[in-house]
C-alpha cells in the first residue's frame, strides 16, 4: 500500500470537496481527513481545524498537474 502523504490543507470544507472531487473525476484517489473538527468542536486551536487532503505518495506528480491546469 502507498503512503498517503498532505497535498493541500484547507480551512473551508466546500474548497476542500471540490479539490479532492476533482482529483477523482481524473483519476488521483483524495481523501479528506478532519473535515469534521470544526463542527465537532465549535472552535481551533492553532491548526488543528486545518482539513487535510491527503493522496498517494505515487500520485503527487499527477495531482500536481491536475491542480496547475484546473485551479
Amino acid at each position: 500500500m502507498s503512503e498517503l502523504i498532505t497535498l493541500m490543507t484547507f480551512t473551508n470544507d466546500f474548497e476542500a470537496e471540490v479539490v479532492r472531487a476533482r482529483l477523482e473525476a481524473e483519476g488521483v484517489s483524495a481523501y479528506l481527513f478532519n473535515e469534521n473538527s470544526v463542527y465537532t468542536l465549535g472552535f481551533t486551536i492553532g491548526n488543528s481545524g486545518e482539513i487535510q487532503l491527503k493522496i498517494k505518495a505515487k500520485d503527487l506528480d499527477k495531482a500536481k498537474h491536475i491542480l496547475e491546469k484546473n485551479l
